[in-house]
């Protein structure tokens, strides 16, 4: 049956980024109190678009990305939102995307629980909108400035923040223990380099052999060895979010002897300091043999001029 021709398409935008939480914009919550108001004003869903994802930045969520694709091929004539903060969460990025979308594209952006004024353009509603916008970028701003101090005091007090490092799992009283399982992975991968026989690539292939996922069930790589090695939380220490030196110590219980910690990154910096070689020789008779005194890694013969 052909929908009548007042009958509006819209679509719907859902968003809960992972800080926000218990706030009451849990996605069901959204979803029907959007479909109450199309109902309500004879519109017509056609188009669903959820983000979880945490971060002001309208670029950083990809189903806000994937509206927006749509809205330029005209996929329905108006946007629902259950608040103007689920729209964007700072002024510059609202204003920008509510022209695009009103302006250019013309497809209206209504929060169907703030009575914002029919017309975007009459005077009240605009002050009203706007008004909205930048309570919602300070709460952003303020939740973003007291989650932080929050993390910077858990660091102060010697406690991890984060997502806890592999080898290390969930204690009481907030103090990681160690994983009986992986503890022992992670203290073999710092022997193995301080060793000067293996890279971060060759530990990742000998945890992926050993049969070691990472946290997220993935196979190790070069980057996430890399990630681990350079972790002070192994050694018994805690820092703030990002940082990943020797700062404050932890109440944990650490996997690696600091001295080894210590000697890994001493290795590691010295290696970031050795002169990338040019193509290896083919004709180089200890290729593969000679190694470095200093840091043990193998050296490269290289070819130049003219051979004679």
């Amino acid at each position: 049956m052909t929908p009548p021709e007042q009958t509006r398409r819209a679509a719907a935008y859902i968003r809960e980024s992972t800080e926000e939480q218990g706030r009451g914009y849990s996605p069901d919550g959204q979803r029907q109190a959007i479909a109450r108001y199309a109902s309500e004003h004879s519109m017509r869903l056609v188009e669903e678009y959820i983000d979880f994802q945490t971060g002001r930045l309208a670029d950083k969520r990809p189903d806000f990305q994937r509206l927006v694709e749509h809205a330029m091929e005209h996929r329905f004539d108006v946007v629902l939102v259950f608040h103007t903060s689920r729209f964007a969460r700072n002024t510059v990025e609202a204003k920008h995307y509510k022209k695009l979308l009103r302006t250019q594209l013309g497809i209206d952006v209504i929060s169907v629980t703030q009575p914002l004024g029919s017309d975007v353009n009459d005077p009240a509603s605009f002050l009203s909108e706007s008004v909205h916008e930048i309570f919602d970028e300070y709460y952003s701003v303020s939740l973003s400035f007291w989650t932080k101090m929050g993390l910077r005091e858990k660091a102060r007090q010697g406690l991890l923040t984060g997502s806890l490092p592999w080898g290390l799992t969930k204690g009481t009283d907030a103090i990681p223990t160690l994983d009986a399982e992986k503890a022992p992975f992670v203290l073999r991968i710092f022997e193995l380099y301080a060793s000067g026989q293996h890279t971060d690539r060759t530990l990742a292939e000998w945890l992926n052999i050993q049969g070691q996922r990472t946290t997220r069930g993935r196979l190790f790589t070069s980057d996430t060895v890399r990630e681990m090695l350079c972790n002070a939380a192994y050694c018994g220490y805690v820092s703030g979010r990002r940082d990943r030196s020797k700062t404050i110590k932890g109440l944990h219980e650490a996997i690696v002897p600091e001295e080894l910690f210590d000697r890994v990154q001493l290795m590691r910096r010295e290696r970031a300091r050795t002169l990338k070689p040019g193509r290896p020789s083919p004709k180089y008779v200890l290729r593969g043999l000679a190694r470095c005194k200093r840091c043990h890694a193998n050296m490269q013969g290289t070819s130049g001029g003219r051979d004679l």
